[in-house]
């Protein structure tokens, strides 16, 4: 509070008292006006910097959940991978068991077809041979060059 110009009350009609009076009283009035201006900047400064501290915390977070985020992607694509490559394991084995037991089949087809146009074969050389030896030792035994028929054509170059 201010001092007041007149404090025992002799001058009340007096302007210059009354001009005092009313200085003081905007003075006083000013002061408070710029008090309560000071705590509204006060509180308006603490506001933004609570708001600034939520800010860069929201901020903090976030950045937390992206990078878990990433971190769960790179884990389920590993997963997504692992069990496609997995699969695809199992698959390329079933595949290969299948093309295994087509060409067993295959084989098995060709070899017996192969017997039996042999066991045709064997049936009409024993007709054209009057002999049988000749097609068991053919079959069975060693034979020399010298003792194989010549089937060739004479060559020209050698025959004079």
């Amino acid at each position: 509070m201010t001092r007041d110009p007149d404090p025992l009350g002799v001058r009340g009609g007096d302007p210059l008292t009354k001009w005092q009076r009313d200085a003081a009283e905007r003075e006083e009035v000013a002061e408070r006006t710029r008090r309560v201006e000071e705590a509204e900047r006060r509180r308006r400064e603490e506001r933004q910097a609570q708001q600034q501290d939520a800010v860069a915390e929201l901020r903090t977070e976030l950045t937390k959940e992206v990078a878990d985020l990433r971190d769960e992607l790179r884990i389920s694509r590993e997963t997504i991978i692992d069990v496609t490559g997995e699969a695809m394991e199992k698959l390329a084995n079933k595949i290969f068991d299948e093309v295994d037991q087509k060409i067993l089949a295959v084989e098995t087809k060709l070899f017996d077809y192969a017997a039996k146009r042999f066991g045709e074969l064997m049936g009409r050389i024993d007709a054209i041979l009057p002999e049988r030896r000749s097609f068991k030792r053919f079959a069975n035994e060693s034979i020399a060059d010298d003792e194989l028929p010549n089937w060739r054509k004479p060559d020209k170059s050698t025959t004079h």
